[in-house]
């Protein structure tokens, strides 16, 4: 916890016997010494109360708070008011740093578009260093990593493909030296950023590949890939691109 994790806690409405009440739709408004409130729910599909609000109305008898603990809390007490009904409280206590559980933060990360791929594969390698005109539809033609299952070199053993796409790598990301992540390459493949070979890939099945970024690839970049097909079933960019 410490303002990295979350507490859901469950209130429900019981008579002096400790026996449910299940229809009771009282509003009640939860309390976190400690803590904040970051949501509610009661489970009724009609209700239109805001979600981040700290006031509930039961439904059934029950309701739902999500509570976040200050980072430096030690302890965290929930409670409820209810009009003069009487209300009971929690109190957690909350793990030491040293024994709270790692977080893994969201990364941070760019997806890069925009690809295209030769429009016909070809006997010979590719240069990967060769230029295409702005106004060139015919040599290249659109491509969708994010769709593309390898089927383009499907049945076409010893051919090429160029794939080629242009990003912006920052010097850093996250606070860290950034890396060109393919999801999925398939084949034999070479990859090439700012005209220069930057990996050398084989795998006869699509597996992931990465390429730490140094200086020289960082601003505006451009990315080509030359890819041959070793079996029958494809080869290719076959997923997403990002830099993170």
């Amino acid at each position: 916890m410490g303002g990295l994790d979350a507490a859901i806690v469950n209130f429900i409405a019981v008579d002096c016997e400790g026996r449910e009440v299940p229809d009771f739709c009282g509003e009640i408004t939860i309390r976190a010494e400690d803590g904040e409130v970051i949501g509610t729910a009661n489970g009724d599909p009609n209700c239109h109360e805001p979600f981040d609000s700290a006031r509930r109305s039961l439904f059934n008898g029950r309701a739902q708070a999500i509570i976040r603990p200050a980072a430096e809390a030690a302890l965290l007490t929930i409670s409820a008011e209810c009009g003069k009904l009487m209300c009971d409280a929690l109190t957690i206590k909350l793990a030491e740093p040293s024994e709270r559980m790692p977080v893994v933060l969201p990364m941070e990360e760019i997806q890069v578009t925009g690809w295209r791929v030769s429009a016909e594969l070809s006997e010979e390698k590719p240069d990967p260093l060769k230029v295409f005109a702005a106004n060139d539809m015919n040599t290249t033609e659109p491509y969708f990593p994010s769709h593309g299952n390898g089927s383009k070199m499907a049945e076409a053993v010893g051919k090429y493909a160029l794939f080629r796409a242009h990003t912006v790598i920052p010097e850093t990301l996250g606070g860290r030296e950034p890396r060109i992540h393919f999801n999925q390459l398939w084949g034999r493949a070479e990859v090439w950023v700012n005209g220069k070979k930057r990996l050398d890939f084989e795998n006869e099945w699509a597996a992931a590949a990465e390429i730490p970024c140094t200086p020289d690839m960082t601003g505006s970049a451009e990315i080509t890939v030359i890819v041959q097909s070793i079996n029958k079933y494809g080869a290719g960019v076959t997923s997403t691109v990002v830099v993170r």
